[in-house]
């Protein structure tokens, strides 16, 4: 009975130190390597906090999902055994173990309205404290820590580089749920507000289409909202044109809108989907291996070299410095992990939308920000980055943790009303 106790004991403790990690991890996930840090800390302590309640109905309850997510990181594993870089890709998908530990952690602590709301204003916090940094940095040029814009035009968000935009991704969905989570609907909307003009005055264009795109698309498929879709775009037109109308080198910037095809917009772009296409086509079901793409880039890309008559410097830059990555979220998918990989992952993603997604209205704005992260029209990031898959399962997270927190509210509702 007292081993009972003191397990219960060490449960509750264990419980409380994952919660109040995740605040933290949410207050700090912008800066370097922070993340993680604190993912491999969060998900030490959920296995131990498994192991000591010894808690069968968690297997149970996700006995699908953590069957879909073994036969994934399974293929993962054989896929790659065929890789150039056996290492790279196989190291690149075990440590994408982690992640998916971290979204059932958060998933599994998060179980009550009271909860659920300190996250959210957690979230809100952190949309706040870039905000003001970054209305500082563009206002004198530096942020808070000293930090000059990137290009002298584009914010940084405490780095040294153009990452606000990345970091959007995490808090766009959460930031159209506090509507729902928060009583003071005024400190949603200013949250909101806050965030849209961020994106917008960061003079990066790949986020303005992200955040644009994302929001249009989950919101068509929303009955009760997508009637918001015509009055969010006017919204979105106004603040853009404030923008350009007040800053002239964003305004250049934007121009590159009217013709998106131009060659000022797509010659850096055109050699690395061309020579992405030829990797696809010769490796379409399993692909080319997760962080490989640098590495084969120069066999696949040398013969469309040779065979240009007129050689740019476009042409010329990529045959002695390889891109990092594909520069498209669809390619990315399909080249790291193969048609097979991608079926699978996209497989358990609709498992997740036909439980706790679909008719949860909730659920579904929140997923904003995932769709953000794997959108075919974000053409900035890849799947492999480690960064960017906890991106991916830190608003999966989100979707299901938001997403219930109407059911739980009612049900506490009634337990207090019986009590």
């Amino acid at each position: 009975m007292q081993e009972k106790t003191l397990g219960a004991q060490k449960g509750v403790k264990l419980e409380k130190s994952i919660e109040y990690l995740t605040y933290f991890m949410i207050l700090l996930f912008y800066t370097g390597k922070v993340f993680q840090i604190f993912t491999v800390l969060i998900d030490i302590l959920f296995i131990t906090l498994l192991y000591i309640r010894k808690d069968r109905m968690f297997f149970i309850k996700h006995k699908k999902l953590l069957i879909g997510f073994t036969v994934f990181f399974a293929y993962l594993v054989i896929q790659s055994m065929f890789a150039h870089d056996v290492g790279a890709a196989l190291g690149n998908a075990i440590g994408m173990i982690r992640f998916v530990i971290l979204f059932f952690a958060l998933w599994y602590i998060f179980n009550t309205a009271e909860k659920i709301r300190k996250l959210m204003y957690s979230v809100i916090t952190i949309i706040v404290v870039l905000f003001i940094d970054s209305a500082y940095q563009y206002v004198k040029g530096v942020d808070l820590f000293g930090h000059p814009l990137f290009q002298n035009l584009r914010l940084t968000a405490w780095d040294t580089k153009a990452k606000l935009g990345s970091f959007v991704a995490v808090l766009s969905g959460a930031a159209v749920a506090s509507l729902f989570i928060i009583k003071q609907k005024w400190i949603s909307l200013v949250a909101i507000l806050m965030l849209v003009l961020m994106v917008f005055f960061s003079g990066s264009k790949g986020p303005v289409v992200y955040l644009v795109g994302s929001v249009v698309t989950v919101l068509l498929f929303s009955k009760a909202y997508r009637k918001y879709v015509l009055p969010i775009l006017l919204l979105f037109s106004l603040v853009l044109g404030t923008v350009v109308l007040t800053n002239e080198k964003i305004a250049k910037r934007f121009e590159q809108f009217k013709h998106p095809l131009s060659a000022q917009n797509t010659s850096s772009r055109n050699q690395i989907y061309a020579a992405s296409v030829e990797m696809l086509k010769s490796h379409p079901l399993l692909g080319i291996g997760s962080r490989n793409y640098r590495e084969v880039f120069p066999s696949y890309y040398q013969p469309i070299y040779e065979q240009k008559q007129v050689k740019t410097y476009s042409d010329k830059k990529y045959i002695n410095n390889p891109p990092l990555h594909t520069h498209s979220m669809l390619l990315s998918f399909l080249l790291n992990w193969g048609v097979l990989g991608t079926l699978l992952f996209f497989y358990i993603l609709y498992m997740i939308y036909k439980e706790y997604i679909r008719g949860n209205e909730v659920a579904l704005l929140t997923s904003i920000g995932l769709f953000y992260c794997i959108a075919p029209f974000n053409f900035g990031n890849t799947i492999a980055r480690s960064q960017w898959q906890f991106y991916i399962f830190l608003t999966l997270a989100f979707v299901v943790i938001f997403g219930s927190y109407k059911r739980l509210q009612e049900t506490e509702k009634e337990c207090h009303e019986i009590s």
